[in-house]
């Protein structure tokens, strides 16, 4: 049946964490840096949540205490992209006054 067809098949192997065993101090910044590599590599809908915490190194429902889907984790992504180009553009207008 296709149950035990699910339960034999091979997994997908999940991307290597990254080399240090501890776990992050900031588990949102670490959630935030996983999703960001992953998404690159995967895109959005190749990418599971469960795939961005074990790259994290935190548990999956760390994830879900600072986000509530992927699409949150995406827009906290834009937001504090937007938020360093802009801070990037005044340092560079406040330069050249």
């Amino acid at each position: 049946t296709a149950d035990e067809a699910r339960k034999t098949a091979p997994r997908a192997s999940l991307p290597a964490a990254p080399l240090s065993d501890q776990r992050p101090k900031d588990k949102r910044a670490a959630v935030l840096d996983a999703a960001l590599v992953l998404f690159a590599e995967r895109g959005f809908h190749g990418t599971a949540v469960p795939v961005i915490a074990r790259r994290a190194r935190v548990a999956a429902g760390t994830v879900y205490r600072y986000f509530d889907s992927k699409e949150r984790i995406v827009n906290a992504l834009y937001q504090q992209h937007k938020q360093r180009l802009a801070q990037r553009i005044l340092s560079q207008v406040d330069q050249s006054d």
